[in-house]
């Protein structure tokens, strides 16, 4: 069964929220923080999340050890 998704590759995520807000994608995969960062940076007012895929993204941190009071503020 086909179901007529078709994936469009964007450039970067500012691209990727300007071309769905402006019709070009019917959704967009992408996490919160920086969909909001360009939305409010873009002054776009026409988007809402819809949905989560319950995908979870650990971040680490890492830093030189020649820089020992980067180290304690981390």
């Amino acid at each position: 069964m086909e179901l007529g998704i078709r994936i469009v590759p964007v450039l970067n995520t500012k691209h990727g929220i300007i071309d769905l807000s402006m019709g070009r994608v019917d959704a967009l995969i992408t996490e919160m923080p920086t969909a909001v960062y360009y939305t409010n940076k873009e002054s776009i007012s026409n988007l809402h999340v819809a949905g989560d895929i319950d995908y979870d993204y650990d971040f680490s941190i890492a830093s030189r050890k020649d820089i020992p009071i980067l180290n304690q503020i981390l």
